[in-house]
C-alpha cells in the first residue's frame, strides 16, 4: 500500500481504519427536533389552557354572585317587613341560587333595610309613601371565595380569590 493514495472506503475498514458516522437522515433529524419543540411549547399551552379555564369559571362565578344577590335585594325589598325578615330572606334566596340549604354559611351575607311612611321624614326621595305603601330600602352585599386551579402568583391568595357583589333597591312596597 502507497502512503498518501486513496485506497476506498472497503479498504479502510478492512484495515481496521475508523470511519466517520454518517450523518443523520434527514427525516431522523426532523424527529428530534419537533420533540424538542414540543417540550419547549406544551407547559406554554397548558398554561395558557389553565388560565382560560379558570378565567371562565372566573366569571361564571362572578355572574351566578350578582344575579344571586340582585335577586336576594329584589325579593327582601318586596316582601320584607323587618331588617330580620329581609336578612333570612335574602339568605334563603341566595342560597337557593347555589344550591345549597337556606341556611349556608357560603356565600357570607350582608343586608341592610330601612322603611319610611311618612314622606316628611323620608324627604322628597319617597314621593307617595305612606302606611299603607312604605318607602323600602334595601342593600344586599354578598362574598364567596373561589378557588383557581392554580396558585397565580400575584393574582392569588394561595389560589382563592374573594368574589363580592352589591345590589340596592329603593321601592314602595305593594305597589
Amino acid at each position: 500500500m502507497s502512503v498518501g493514495r486513496w485506497t476506498g472506503p472497503r479498504r479502510a475498514r478492512e484495515q481496521g481504519v475508523p470511519q466517520p458516522r454518517p450523518a443523520l437522515s434527514g427525516r431522523r433529524a426532523d424527529v428530534g427536533q419537533s420533540v424538542v419543540e414540543l417540550a419547549l411549547v406544551l407547559p406554554i399551552l397548558l398554561g395558557l389552557l389553565g388560565a382560560g379555564l379558570d378565567y371562565s369559571r372566573f366569571e361564571s362565578m362572578r355572574q351566578k354572585l350578582e344575579a344571586a344577590t340582585r335577586a336576594a335585594a329584589e325579593y327582601a325589598a318586596t316582601t320584607s317587613t323587618s331588617t330580620a325578615a329581609a336578612t333570612s330572606g335574602a339568605r334563603r334566596i341566595l342560597c337557593a341560587e347555589f344550591g345549597k340549604v337556606a341556611t349556608c354559611t357560603d356565600p357570607s351575607i350582608t343586608v341592610t333595610w330601612s322603611s319610611c311612611t311618612d314622606t316628611s321624614v323620608c324627604g322628597s326621595s319617597a314621593p307617595g309613601a305612606s302606611t299603607r305603601y312604605p318607602f323600602v330600602t334595601v342593600r344586599v352585599q354578598s362574598t364567596t371565595p373561589f378557588q383557581t386551579l392554580f396558585p397565580y402568583p400575584l393574582l392569588t391568595n394561595r389560589g382563592t380569590v374573594t368574589l363580592s357583589a352589591m345590589s340596592s333597591l329603593d321601592i314602595l312596597q305593594g305597589r
